[in-house]
């Protein structure tokens, strides 16, 4: 995301935690700022966050090779081409829901 966000672009996920979980840890970076955080209570064991990350400052070199290293850890593998991980996934309009 620090790569392909524009600066003062936002950056929202919802993260799954359990009940007893006090806060969750992000990686650090210094181009990515939280700018809000709410948890929302989904049962009594499971509670997710809704978080909001925005891009500061342009990526540098440093925090774009920290994700690709991350990315080839993630995805040993990943296919020919040196493709990452997620080039490997099909994309929703690939997948076909109907059954023939």
């Amino acid at each position: 995301a620090a790569a392909r966000l524009r600066v003062g672009g936002r950056l929202v996920f919802l993260l799954p935690v359990p009940a007893e979980c006090a806060a969750p840890a992000l990686p650090p970076s210094d181009c990515l700022v939280l700018e809000s955080a709410s948890r929302h209570a989904v049962s009594a064991r499971m509670h997710r966050y809704l978080l909001t990350l925005r891009k500061a400052r342009e990526a540098s070199a440093a925090d774009v090779g920290e994700a690709r290293v991350l990315e080839a850890a993630a995805g040993e593998g990943g296919g020919a081409g040196g493709g990452t991980a997620a080039d490997a996934l099909p994309k929703p309009w690939e997948v076909s829901t109907l059954s023939t």
